[in-house]
């Protein structure tokens, strides 16, 4: 059973990939700082909350840059699927609790793959050479 994919879902896919990538980068960073600075574990939560922002920004940028098109569309469904992607690896860790945070980390995730989404689209191509 041979499974093809339209440009439109790889796209999304990769972005989602992208994504989950930048937001491990970014609670490694964090985590690096906070253990090399002796920060409280309370910023703990505002770092969690820039990473999975940062994330979901970069995987509707790349939606979007690569689709051309429909940029919040893009940007909201993207921001969609990264968030139950996010809340999933989270109920995992957390053992199946959902925490007050959730609705929280859904406007931020979904507002900041919309942002990502319409940068996507509106930024300039340039060439080179």
């Amino acid at each position: 059973m041979d499974i093809k994919l339209d440009n439109r879902k790889k796209s999304i896919i990769m972005g989602a990939f992208f994504g989950i990538a930048v937001t491990a980068m970014f609670v490694l960073i964090f985590a690096g700082v906070m253990l090399l600075f002796k920060i409280d574990r309370a910023y703990a939560s505002v770092f969690a909350t820039i990473s999975v922002s940062a994330g979901a920004f970069v995987s509707a940028y790349y939606c979007a840059r690569k689709i051309g098109s429909k940029g919040y569309l893009l940007g909201i469904l993207t921001g969609l699927i990264y968030f139950f992607v996010v809340t999933v690896i989270s109920l995992i860790i957390t053992k199946g609790e959902i925490s007050s945070n959730t609705a929280f980390h859904f406007v931020i995730i979904t507002l900041s793959a919309t942002v990502g989404g319409i940068f996507g689209v509106n930024r300039k191509k340039t060439k080179l050479l």
